[in-house]
């Protein structure tokens, strides 16, 4: 027992440390309110930056934003209770609304692609049963209907395009009747058109433009070799011939450099 005399001086030390501790439990829920309000206002604006890019489509950089808000998400601690599940459901109700959709967008393009190598396939196949430039307008009707056709699955791909320029090749090939500049226009039209709108369209002009323009440069630098020839033999008795075989080499290398020509502004 407290002795008499020592009551009152143990009972107000009693109090104080009661008064004390319900104090500072009274700061920790204050500051932890005000800490949890931060959280929420901290959250609202992860939904806003959501909200903001849900409906973007360029699915694989918002994928990637979207994740990051995730992460960002989990740091922060909880809302006050009364909010703290709704504000939850709503941040996900925003990021499942935007993995939905990528999912049905890629879920229509994988559908689309199919149909895509379905009717590739029947084109490829009308081009097979061509024969002869008597049929090159209904060929150049496949290949712009080929060409318009979108994206095929990247498992068909390989299989598909190995068709196409089997099919193609083919029927060039049974264009006997054609002169060579246009069978090589012909030829270049179908190797364009393959590339046209993928990432090696570029890569593809860039080359062949300057393998044809090394060609003009090589052709070019044989004719003026020939007309210096020609000036070195200028005394002989035998010129006017030499002059005459001469000016038919030129004449048949210009008509070659007229070619090239014809074929860059195929690439054009």
């Amino acid at each position: 027992m407290v002795p008499e005399e020592k009551k009152k001086e143990v009972n107000d030390a009693f109090w104080a440390i009661c008064r004390q501790f319900y104090n500072n439990k009274g700061i920790y829920f204050s500051q932890l309110d005000e800490q949890r309000k931060s959280n929420h206002e901290k959250k609202l604006a992860l939904i806003a930056k959501a909200e903001s890019i849900k409906n973007h489509e360029n699915f694989k950089d918002t994928a990637e934003k979207i994740k990051k808000l995730q992460a960002e998400w989990k740091t922060i601690g909880q809302s006050p209770k009364a909010v703290n599940e709704k504000v939850y459901q709503e941040f996900r109700a925003v990021c499942d609304y935007f993995f939905e959709k990528r999912s049905q967008f890629f879920n229509d393009k994988e559908k689309e692609f199919d149909q895509n190598s379905i009717l590739k396939k029947e084109v490829i196949e009308k081009i097979t049963k061509l024969s002869g430039s008597k049929s090159l307008t209904e060929f150049e009707q496949f290949l712009d209907a080929y060409f318009k056709i979108g994206m095929v699955p990247k498992n068909d791909m390989n299989a598909i395009q190995k068709s196409f320029q089997s099919a193609t090749q083919g029927y060039i090939a049974t264009c006997t009747d054609m002169d060579e500049e246009s069978l090589q226009k012909l030829k270049l039209s179908v190797e364009l058109g393959a590339v046209k709108g993928t990432s090696e369209e570029q890569n593809f002009i860039q080359n062949k433009t300057r393998q044809l323009r090394n060609k003009i440069s090589a052709i070019q630098e044989e004719i003026a070799t020939l007309n210096n020839n020609v000036e070195f033999f200028a005394n002989s008795k035998n010129i006017d011939s030499i002059r005459k075989e001469v000016n038919q080499k030129v004449e048949g290398l210009n008509a070659e450099v007229t070619k090239i020509k014809s074929q860059l502004a195929v690439l054009k």
